[in-house]
């Protein structure tokens, strides 16, 4: 069955914005240079992104329920593709980090009222299917976006920014004219979850929502999930792994082939993960991703003695990173209180203090004891989350422990 129009135009949008992002990469070097600035001072332009996705988060969650998902996800890209045109026609260093960091509050509304739609929308027997797309298309940007965005760098190291800022534009309008059949959605309140799920509500009663959500063995694995994907499959592989793999005697530019290897092997999982999930069930997807996760890491602490153990150690990692993203959203989805405002913004806050958490314990640790010990960290709390998920497996097959 044909997956509905809605779901093939939020994966087409997330499609622009990764790529952008992607185009962005490149050009932070270059424009350090252009501004007369090192590395550190660009940095700021990372964590004061992220720092603005997590305040906006916490704003947004608590009123998002009085508001149409369409418009805040037509406004969010609107706002943070204009601030991001600016902060590349921004000719000094502060100008440009202050614009760049407040783009962060757009990327925020965009994403998390995206997530809240997908779940709206997608059909109960294809939401695999439709996390999948929305993960592969995402994977596809994520790749295809620093090839171009060297190329762009060539001619103008602000002209990636500007092109960035334009396809999320186009992402906006996008929104405003293809989306409009889906405009009055909302995120449901704690009611409308209980009407959703009467057994989950019998045992839920007189919770409040987050307590309801931490109570909730669908949310609590995709919780888990989330912390892994932003603390690890994106802090510690973009911040920690190509300084490590530089360290056992790689050159930059393979490293940088490593990684592209490993999105391509995203990309690949991914595109089929949602339909196998919705065939023979999320959580034995989302234990194979785990299990190839916690061979990646292990991989790793080998990597130098040999070429074909680093390409595997990316391979497995990109393969853990597909199976996981469109397993985990999948599940948010499938819980009965995963349509509130309260789930959304969890999700994606979670991801957002992960992943400021993960690359600086990570460097930290690095520096301190040596950075085969982020490695070694990683394995131990992946092997945890494995636990989680094959304890959720069983609450979910067989109910929580206890007398009936």
């Amino acid at each position: 069955m044909r997956l509905p129009r809605e779901v093939m135009i939020l994966a087409f949008i997330s499609f622009l914005s990764s790529i952008g992002l992607g185009i962005v990469v490149p050009s932070l070097p270059a424009l350090g240079a252009a501004y007369g600035v090192g590395i550190a001072a660009m940095s700021v332009a990372i964590s004061g992104f992220a720092a603005a996705r997590l305040l906006t988060n916490l704003a947004l969650t608590p009123i998002l329920r009085r508001m149409r998902l369409q418009p805040v996800l037509a406004i969010g890209l609107a706002f943070q593709g204009l601030t991001t045109i600016t902060a590349g026609l921004a000719q000094d260093y502060t100008s440009f980090i202050l614009l760049r960091s407040i783009s962060g509050a757009g990327s925020a509304a965009f994403t998390i009222a995206a997530t809240a739609l997908m779940v709206a929308v997608a059909p109960p027997d294809r939401r695999g299917r439709s996390m999948s797309l929305l993960a592969a298309m995402t994977g596809i940007g994520t790749v295809s976006g620093p090839a171009l965005g060297g190329l762009l760098v060539t001619i103008d190291p602000h002209l990636p920014l500007i092109v960035y800022g334009a396809s999320l534009c186009v992402a906006a309008v996008v929104t405003l004219v293809f989306l409009h059949r889906v405009r009055g959605i909302r995120t449901i309140s704690r009611e409308a979850a209980e009407e959703a799920d009467p057994e989950a509500a019998a045992v839920g009663a007189g919770r409040s929502i987050l307590r309801r959500l931490l109570s909730d063995n669908l949310f609590i694995t995709v919780i888990v999930c989330q912390a892994v994907n932003g603390g690890l499959y994106y802090g510690v592989r973009s911040a920690i792994l190509p300084t490590y793999m530089e360290l056992v005697g790689y050159t930059a530019g393979f490293v940088g082939l490593l990684l592209t290897v490993g999105a391509v092997s995203q990309v690949v999982a991914s595109t089929g993960a949602g339909t196998m999930s919705d065939r023979i069930g999320r959580f034995p997807m989302l234990v194979g991703s785990y299990v190839a996760a916690v061979a990646s890491f292990t991989l790793f602490l080998f990597a130098g003695a040999a070429v074909a153990i680093a390409v595997l150690s990316f391979v497995m990692l990109g393969l853990a990173s597909g199976l996981q993203q469109s397993t985990a959203g999948a599940l948010l989805a499938d819980s009965p209180n995963g349509r509130t405002a309260a789930a959304a913004g969890i999700y994606w806050i979670t991801f957002d203090v992960t992943a400021i958490i993960g690359p600086t314990v990570g460097g930290i640790v690095a520096e301190a004891v040596g950075t085969q010990w982020v490695l070694i960290g990683g394995v131990v709390l992946l092997v945890a989350a494995l636990g989680n998920a094959l304890r959720a497996w069983w609450v979910s097959a067989h109910g929580p422990p206890g007398p009936k």
